[in-house]
């Protein structure tokens, strides 16, 4: 074997040794490098949010789009390449969720979260944001995977629609500084209903109802409802981040016989007291 042979089988091994090496290394999350926010613009307005080509919510308080862009600037990512695509073939037609970020002069930008066939199911690994394809290092904060499943509640216009079921305060007055509140659901039908433990807390700001998101997910548990029945509710205020003056509302699923769903509601106000 001449010289030239040996030099060039030498550097095909160490192309071959060497490209095996990065995806062993980009596969395991070993050494990995080249991640840095992706410093959106806080010059949105609003969020048009569809998963599947249907429209999961639409976000226009100042607030929550603020916070949005937040959390996704404070995700470490990097641009991909050839090696993730030969890694993970992920799909953004089917499992994405697709964010048109409205600016104020009526201009859009297009991000899409997308779940990662390479791990967990329904996890979401990469984002594409105008076209390009970005690698998540760790995971998407938790608010924004709370968000993407609960935003939607905020969007519940109609509530105490049905007739013999109402929810009442314990008191239509709290403090800031209290720890949980009280409320009693009354069932003076002759139909037997169930209610989840599982409920949402909303506050009014500018004439609309927004979620509060709480510190972690409310396991959402099945319970019975009786004919003729009051049953005591008591919500932990501690779920939540520091929660300030104004109008709140504790929203409830109500569930009939048939499967159908329902909303109750009831106000109440948080003073400095």
């Amino acid at each position: 074997m001449s010289k030239k042979s040996k030099v060039f089988i030498t550097i095909i091994v160490v192309l071959i040794f060497n490209c095996l090496f990065i995806i062993l290394t980009r596969k395991f999350g070993i050494f990995e490098s080249g991640y840095k926010s992706l410093n959106l613009e806080e010059s949105y307005i609003e969020l048009n949010c569809e998963f599947a080509k249907a429209t999961k919510f639409k976000m226009t308080q100042e607030e929550d789009v603020n916070n949005f862009i937040a959390e996704i600037n404070s995700t470490k990512v990097r641009k991909t390449d050839f090696v993730d695509e030969i890694i993970d073939k992920t799909e953004t037609v089917t499992n994405g969720y697709r964010i048109e970020m409205k600016k104020e002069d009526g201009t859009t930008d297009v991000l899409t979260l997308v779940q990662s066939t390479e791990n967990n199911i329904g996890k979401i690994g990469y984002i594409f944001y105008n076209g390009v394809r970005y690698k998540i290092k760790d995971e998407l904060p938790e608010y924004i995977l709370y968000l993407l499943d609960n935003y939607k509640m905020t969007q519940i216009k109609e509530v105490n629609t049905i007739e013999g079921i109402e929810m009442v305060m314990g008191s239509e007055e709290y403090s800031v500084n209290d720890t949980e509140i009280i409320a009693h659901i009354n069932n003076s039908t002759d139909e037997e209903y169930t209610y989840r433990e599982k409920y949402y807390l909303e506050y009014m700001k500018n004439e609309m109802w927004n979620l509060v998101l709480p510190k972690e997910d409310i396991i959402a548990v099945n319970e019975e409802l009786p004919v003729n029945t009051n049953v005591e509710r008591t919500y932990d205020l501690q779920r939540y981040y520091d929660l300030e003056e104004g109008e709140y509302r504790i929203v409830e699923e109500i569930i009939d016989n048939n499967g159908n769903k329902y909303y109750i509601a009831t106000k109440f106000v948080l003073t400095e007291k």
